[in-house]
């Protein structure tokens, strides 16, 4: 865990998160222009996918518990809790959200990743000075406010789904700005950072 927060205090780290972030965005869009009927069919079935979700809880339980069992040695509790997060409340978390969440799973387990996302992003731009940071910052607490209604309102989110499956000029629009997006995150990533 140290070497991870070492290199997001480095001076490489916001370079390679733009990078990547925006790869991940132009391959998506061009994904999803290229073949656009498999990309609302995805987008349709989603909010309400088991598959993918179960896996997504799976990962996202693995990387919150760390970062619970960190946060509760930093404020000087006991140290049995960072065993109880990894081996009591890391799996029961698993196992009620797996057998009692199974209502827009898929929505609320890509609310959860994208928090969890913000939060390596952040803080690589803790240290940084320079004010192009804030396009990563702007973008991170968009990540965490529409985790958050993904989480707690899944319903919105596949109505707004549907919106754009509706229109698909709007979809494929969307995916262009998406894409022009990564196109900037990968320059900003490459001649900025």
């Amino acid at each position: 865990m140290e070497q991870i927060e070492n290199f997001l205090l480095s001076k490489h780290a916001l370079s390679l998160i733009a990078t990547l972030l925006g790869s991940a965005a132009l391959i998506l869009s061009l994904w999803g222009l290229k073949y656009f009927e498999k990309y609302r069919e995805f987008l349709k079935a989603a909010p309400r996918n088991q598959t993918w979700a179960r896996w997504l809880l799976v990962v996202n339980v693995v990387w919150s518990a760390p970062l619970t069992a960190n946060f509760l040695q930093s404020m000087e509790f006991a140290p049995w809790t960072r065993t109880a997060v990894y081996f009591v409340v890391a799996p029961g978390i698993f196992f009620l959200i797996l057998f009692y969440v199974t209502q827009y799973m898929g929505a609320r387990m890509v609310g959860w990743t994208m928090i969890l996302v913000a939060k390596p992003v952040l803080y690589a731009c803790l240290v940084r000075d320079e004010p192009a940071k804030f396009v990563l910052v702007v973008m991170a607490y968009y990540w965490i406010v529409a985790g958050m209604w993904m989480i707690a309102a899944p319903h919105f989110f596949r109505d707004l789904i549907d919106l754009y499956l509706n229109r698909p000029v709007l979809l494929k629009r969307s995916l262009k700005l998406k894409g022009a997006v990564g196109v900037a995150l990968i320059a900003l990533g490459l001649f900025v950072y």
